[in-house]
């Protein structure tokens, strides 16, 4: 790093400081030098001095006594400086806090936009007014920080983008006008989620309504399942009430589902998401009812379609609905065969104790979508019964049915389509970028 200061060639460095010294007496491996802090100075700060006006992105990774001690080479202007991470890790005392300091960068950074504080297992505390932060757009706050959220809008005067992974903070019944008309994308974990503070959190995120992109975590750690009640979904439905024309898509992300929110029309930008647990996902439907008058489109695994056909087909202003199936992860999968589906799909909503009168008032298309890249199986019969337990009052409606599927009958399409001709206006085939639908005996 210290010949790179002077090569004329290397105009711009990317530079990862990880100090993770063994335990033990100094004077062991380094006896010249009397303590670490010692070898700090002697070898990494000369270089972090020289090079910091070719330094793009920084990373460091130290406890708060390393940090004081690269403190002269941080008070360099870093023109070119990017992006800055900074992760204290486990300090030997407990109470040393790492502090960014004003004269940091020498205040002087005018490229910086991308700013991450990780305090693992230390803690960062953010209350300091630091000129070189002037131009931070995106900036990330993770695990041990101490800062008052309300302030960040001071302290980081061109932010827009903030992500909260935080393990705790004080949130209080505070002003957050600031803060939300400058973001316009704000994404919080679990981890901000204290049981005892649940009135707060929902003061917060009530708060947020001008921010235009809004994703919340809701799931809980491995092995704590927490409380559906304490689910704070409501406030960032609310946010969406006054929007026309709303799709809401409900999607499993390989152990977690995901719940999007946002507008079918160019009269809105703002968009809601929210990342829960299976178990979460009845409360998440309850608080959903707040929009149903707003739903126009509706995305929808079709294994979930049975326990909350009523819910969908309730929906006064739903025109189109969207039956996802698969993707699957089986052994037939990766054996690159055809996962038969037929049983499964045949049972999606029997039983339903809802009756066709008043259902889908409004609905025109509904299009199953087949997801993945390897084709499903499904016996002509058993779409039909799917189908038909839709209850649909009338046969307005369009059926478009999308991607690898494998209708398996007597092999023609006619078939089928004479079939579904008194249920449906019309039938549409269609393919997708990983297949067509097809006809086999």
């Amino acid at each position: 790093m210290y010949e790179a200061a002077d090569n004329e060639d290397i105009r711009r460095l990317g530079v990862f400081i990880c100090l993770a010294f063994p335990e033990g007496d100094v004077d062991e491996w380094c006896p010249e030098y009397e303590n670490l802090e010692a070898v700090v100075r002697a070898f990494i700060l000369p270089s972090l001095t020289k090079c910091m006006k070719k330094i793009c992105r920084l990373d460091i990774h130290v406890t708060s006594t390393f940090f004081a001690a690269l403190s002269p080479g941080l008070c360099q202007p870093a023109p070119l400086l990017e992006r800055f991470r900074l992760q204290e890790c486990l300090e030997s005392n407990p109470y040393h806090r790492m502090r960014p300091f004003h004269d940091l960068f020498g205040g002087h950074a005018p490229l910086l936009t991308d700013a991450y504080f990780h305090g693992d297992r230390g803690d960062i505390t953010l209350d300091t007014h630091i000129p070189a932060f002037a131009q931070v757009v995106h900036l990330g706050l993770e695990e041990e920080i101490t800062t008052h959220l309300p302030t960040l809008a001071r302290l980081f005067p061109s932010i827009r983008q903030l992500d909260l992974r935080l393990r705790s903070f004080s949130l209080q019944v505070d002003d957050y006008d600031d803060l939300c008309r400058q973001l316009r994308t704000l994404s919080v974990s679990r981890r901000v989620f204290d049981e005892p503070q649940t009135d707060l959190i929902h003061g917060f995120l009530t708060n947020m309504r001008s921010v235009e992109t809004l994703h919340v975590d809701f799931r809980r750690p491995s092995g704590f399942g927490g409380d559906p009640a304490l689910l704070q979904v409501q406030p960032l439905f609310q946010h969406m009430c006054d929007t026309p024309s709303l799709c809401v898509a409900l999607s499993q992300r390989g152990y977690y589902y995901q719940v999007r929110v946002h507008s079918d029309s160019d009269s809105s930008t703002q968009q809601r998401s929210i990342s829960i647990t299976k178990q979460m996902i009845p409360r998440c439907f309850t608080d959903l009812a707040i929009l149903s008058a707003n739903i126009t489109v509706f995305h929808l695994p079709h294994k979930f379609l049975r326990p909350y056909l009523q819910f969908s087909a309730s929906l006064p202003s739903l025109v189109t609905l969207v039956l996802h199936i698969g993707p699957y992860r089986s052994r037939a999968e990766f054996e690159n065969v055809t996962f038969d589906i037929g049983p499964m799909l045949g049972s999606g909503v029997e039983d339903s104790d809802t009756s066709g009168a008043g259902m889908w008032p409004a609905l025109t298309h509904i299009r199953i979508h087949v997801e993945g890249t390897r084709s499903i199986r499904v016996q002509n019969d058993n779409l039909l019964a799917f189908l038909n337990r839709l209850q649909l009052p009338s046969a307005r409606q369009v059926l478009e049915i999308a991607g690898p599927i494998v209708i398996s009958g007597d092999g023609r399409e006619t078939s089928l389509t004479a079939a579904l001709a008194g249920m449906f206006s019309d039938v549409h085939f269609t393919g997708t970028a990983h297949g067509s639908p097809s006809f086999e005996i």
